[in-house]
């Protein structure tokens, strides 16, 4: 199996071929309604953050806040263009920052397309109503070759019927209407992120219109102390999340506080009712600083949507006006649910941080346990063709005695013929030194990846399957090992909790490209993979090869 890698540089790269191609709509995306940041920092582009940052000031990209009165109650929204897989895609942006800050003639707007965390901001002159940005650089990235590239923010344009989109230099500059405290798009065509050569990299707005919102967020009575508590939440069946959280009890007022760990102070407002809490929600959360979108907390639901590209029906989160309450255990402090908590960028349209399903909340045990033991989702064997196979792991994120485990002092180990393994920069080429043991949440998008099932996969380069998992957890202050599990026991079904069903056995396997058109084999790219099991459902995976 070939390593699942997504670097800036190959989204980037792509944008040879985007110009000459008409945006995708949405609808034929290869997820639901339901959609993720299409680049994340922490996550599918693991260089994205440290390129920023570094971005050297001569090059004229501004990462610092500008000097001048700063607002972040404007309200955005857009028709985004974003890249994806090779394909640029048209979609409905709800819920962006309008983070402007103003100093005389001069506004700097903050992270100016939608779906691309810049973390940069871009400077227009105000002359009257008028805000006007001319070209400019707005991000500059290094790729691991050392190929420097700096993209600028311009206009291009489309004309209905042409086969792609140009950029001309006599109507380079993107126009905006301050007027009333709405910042409005003037310019027709696409803000746009090209390169040197005016090549459009595929992200991009049009009709861009920032409102302001009065939406307040929740705050802590003065002198209230809020303790500290962890809320597990599943992600499948027989996989979950653990994340460090905080409860504050004032009367019958409940607050949860720092459910999107990134944003700092943010609050959701409860009451309890006998043994129930009712959330106050839609909840505003404040704007988000990451990814730069306004943040609230919404009750969901699942529905099942038609996939049209794969002519399949799948699972979807919608937002929900339904009451969300969690049963509280009085004895021991512990908070539950069965329904979904959806922490949402933007309050129009799921757009999701976290799908936070069937939450538990339990006062934080900050002492020592012993990790139950971690087991297999899935194994791939080495293949002599590209020098590597995998293994998924997951485990229940519990200590033998039942408390929630710290997921911060959580971590893998490897076995590999039966020794302990060492993983070395000089084949996992993202770590800094060599190491026995992998943090829980570590995920550099090469060898080491978090799952959407909340697994974890680790690429291995030994020709064997002698391997074997095994957790340890360094709460407390002490250093716990789980029992070791050895890979047989995943292969022969026995204790496990995907255990081998004959129901799970792959009768068929089909490859599709992103517009829907089946493959004879894995071509290079990314493909979607259909997998048709013995009970005759179907398994959908997304593989870069």
């Amino acid at each position: 199996m070939l390593k699942n890698i997504l670097f800036i540089a190959t989204l980037l790269a792509a944008a040879a071929t985007a110009w000459a191609q008409l945006p995708l709509d949405a609808a034929r995306r290869t997820s639901p309604t339901a959609k993720q940041m299409p680049v994340r920092l922490a996550g599918d582009l693991p260089e994205l953050k440290p390129a920023v940052m570094a971005a050297p000031a001569t090059q004229g990209i501004i990462t610092s806040q500008p000097e001048g009165t700063l607002s972040t109650n404007l309200y955005g929204t857009s028709k985004a263009y974003y890249l994806q897989y090779g394909y640029v895609i048209s979609d409905k942006s709800d819920g962006t920052v309008g983070r402007i800050v103003v100093n005389g003639d001069k506004m700097y707007l903050y992270q100016p397309f939608s779906l691309f965390p810049s973390a940069t901001w871009v400077m227009g002159t105000i002359e009257g109503d008028t805000v006007t940005f001319k070209p400019q650089p707005v991000f500059n990235y290094t790729s691991s070759t050392g190929v420097n590239t700096t993209y600028y923010l311009r206009r291009i344009s489309y004309t209905e019927g042409a086969t792609g989109y140009t950029a001309p230099d006599d109507s380079a500059d993107v126009k905006f209407v301050y007027k009333d405290g709405t910042l409005r798009m003037a310019t027709d065509g696409v803000m746009a992120m090209v390169d040197g050569n005016k090549s459009w990299s595929g992200f991009g707005d049009a009709e861009v219109v920032f409102t302001p919102i009065d939406d307040k967020t929740v705050s802590l009575p003065a002198g209230l102390s809020p303790k500290p508590y962890t809320m597990y939440y599943s992600v499948t069946d027989s996989t979950g999340e653990v994340q460090k959280m905080d409860i504050a009890v004032d009367g019958d007022t409940y607050y949860l506080g720092h459910l999107v760990p990134s944003m700092g102070q943010n609050w959701i407002k409860g009451t309890r009712q006998g043994n129930t809490v009712a959330l106050d929600l839609p909840q505003y959360l404040g704007p988000d600083t990451v990814y730069n979108y306004h943040c609230y907390a919404f009750a969901g639901s699942m529905a099942y949507e038609y996939f049209d590209l794969l002519g399949m029906w799948l699972p979807t989160p919608k937002l929900s006006s339904y009451p969300y309450a969690l049963t509280l255990d009085e004895k021991t402090g512990t908070l539950r649910s069965d329904s979904l908590l959806i922490l949402n960028m933007g309050k129009n349209q799921v757009f999701y941080l976290t799908l936070v399903n069937r939450p538990v909340l339990k006062p934080f045990n900050a002492g020592p346990g012993k990790p139950k033991a971690p087991f297999f989702t899935k194994y791939d064997p080495y293949q002599e063709r590209y020098g590597n196979g995998y293994i998924q792991l997951a485990c229940d994120l519990t200590t033998e005695a039942g408390d929630y485990m710290d997921p911060e002092q959580l971590y893998y180990r490897l076995y590999i013929d039966d020794k302990l393994y060492e993983f070395t920069p000089s084949l996992y080429t993202r770590l800094k030194e060599n190491t026995t043991e992998i943090p829980y949440n570590y995920d550099d998008d090469r060898d080491f990846e978090v799952r959407d099932d909340g697994s974890r996969r680790i690429f291995f380069y030994d020709n064997t399957d002698r391997i074997a998992i095994q957790t340890v957890y360094k709460g407390g202050g002490e250093t716990r090992y789980s029992d070791i599990v050895p890979l047989r026991n995943f292969l022969t079904g026995v204790a496990s909790p995907v255990a081998g069903d004959k129901a799970q056995t792959v009768v068929a396997t089909r490859y599709y490209d992103l517009a829907g058109r089946l493959l004879a084999a894995p071509a290079q790219g990314i493909v979607i993979k259909v997998e048709t099991l013995l009970d005759g459902t179907r398994r959908v995976s997304k593989l870069r090869h």
